[in-house]
């Protein structure tokens, strides 16, 4: 059986994790592999805690290492130490096979670890482009050192890497570029997010007029739902306005987020004005509220960085029967471009949101229940879960042996 060791940095606001990258880890043991984490985070002992009981459920190995305050005075060099430290003792403890960092920072550490870890394979899982998303949204320059070095680093991880993981074929352009001429395309692996179908189970009429309820939404209420981060590539300003030109046509409109960042939509007279509710989900909760809302959105600026962007929650839409308004970003518009379930905007200006509010209205509104049906058929078929673990056991195994099908 193959090793697994897979590293990820994750903040208190992020739930990708548990919620994405656990119940794909734990279904990998159908292809012989067998996977341990270890999840650098800043987040809560409450997180921690739900993680671990997560990774217990998939059937992952699970460590945590929150970093103590006395090495986080030390600054970077001292956590990155650490932590390299810990990745190697794990390696060592679990026999690991493939060493698998999600994005630029555990990549370098695992690049630092390599030398330590003779035989040990290495896996690049890049998850798109963090480095650009730090310099389109964060005000990194693209001549700064830091951008530069990131570059660097993950130009290197691709070369020295046995297989690398991408969530968008543009992705895989721009690393191949990157990497330069003699990275061997075959080791890339475009694997789009996906979502266990088993996290999204039927949700009864019953049901979700209970969570309705629950969430203060009348039965016929127009129900405007978003889930996720609060940042500038996320356009709140442009959902709160397109929510006010909903509320136009029909004033019994509501809008929920549900965000870890609730004072950053506090902040905006508007997000008062217009009565939004903000919320924190968990993970089981997440399905029972796309099931019984009326449309999700997923904004986002159009970027660089965003050319490497699958975004889960038009997956998590999909799988729960939500028609959508979303930017097309990645590979979203030959996904689901023609879908009568996702609307695709590009511009928000005053006549691009007034458009989008009245499709959302006047025609997927009166369409709510075949478009639930659409919306979990577009999921099984674009979006497929099987799909995305059959392709990370190829990426692993390829990582392992060189081959896709090599037996482990």
């Amino acid at each position: 059986m193959l090793k697994v060791l897979f590293v990820t940095w994750d903040g208190s606001a992020q739930s990708y994790y548990e919620s994405l990258f656990l119940p794909l880890l734990g279904k990998l043991r159908a292809w012989n592999i067998e996977v341990h984490a270890l999840q650098l985070t800043w987040g809560t002992p409450k997180q921690v805690e739900s993680s671990r009981r997560a990774a217990l459920t998939h059937g992952v190995g699970y460590t945590s290492f929150a970093f103590p305050t006395r090495i986080r005075k030390l600054g970077f060099p001292a956590l990155a130490a650490a932590a390299t430290a810990l990745m190697v003792a794990l390696c060592k403890k679990h026999k690991i096979n493939v060493l698998m960092p999600r994005s630029i920072l555990p990549s370098g550490m695992a690049l630092a670890a390599l030398p330590l870890l003779p035989g040990v394979r290495l896996l690049y899982e890049s998850d798109g482009l963090m480095a650009d998303e730090r310099a389109d949204f964060a005000g990194w320059s693209r001549e700064g050192t830091l951008y530069r070095a990131l570059l660097a680093v993950e130009a290197h991880t691709v070369r020295k890497a046995h297989a690398v993981t991408t969530r968008t074929r543009a992705a895989r352009d721009i690393l191949l570029e990157r990497g330069g001429a003699a990275v061997d395309a075959s080791k890339l692996y475009v694997i789009p997010n996906a979502k266990d179908p088993e996290q999204f189970p039927k949700v009864s009429v019953t049901e979700r007029e209970q969570v309705r309820s629950l969430a203060g939404v009348a039965a016929n209420a127009p129900w405007v739902l978003y889930i996720g981060s609060i940042g500038p590539q996320y356009r709140l300003r442009e959902m709160l306005e397109f929510f006010a030109k909903v509320k136009q046509l029909r004033p019994d409109a509501r809008f929920h987020i549900a965000t870890y960042q609730p004072d950053a939509v506090h902040a905006l007279p508007q997000a008062r004005e217009l009565s939004v509710v903000t919320t924190t989900l968990s993970p089981k909760e997440v399905p029972t509220w796309i099931a019984a809302a009326d449309v999700g959105l997923a904004f986002r600026t159009e970027s660089l960085s965003q050319q490497g962007v699958a975004p889960i929650k038009v997956v998590e839409y999909m799988q729960g029967g939500l028609p959508a308004i979303a930017s097309p970003v990645g590979d979203l518009r030959e996904q689901l471009g023609r879908s009568e379930a996702l609307r695709l905007i590009s511009k928000f200006d005053h006549e691009s949101l007034e458009q989008a509010a009245r499709w959302f209205v006047e025609q997927a509104l009166p369409a709510r229940s075949q478009l639930r049906d659409r919306c979990t058929e577009l999921a099984s078929s674009v979006f497929s879960f099987e799909a995305s673990v059959k392709a990370y056991g190829q990426a692993i195994r390829h990582a392992a042996h060189g081959s896709p099908s090599a037996e482990g």
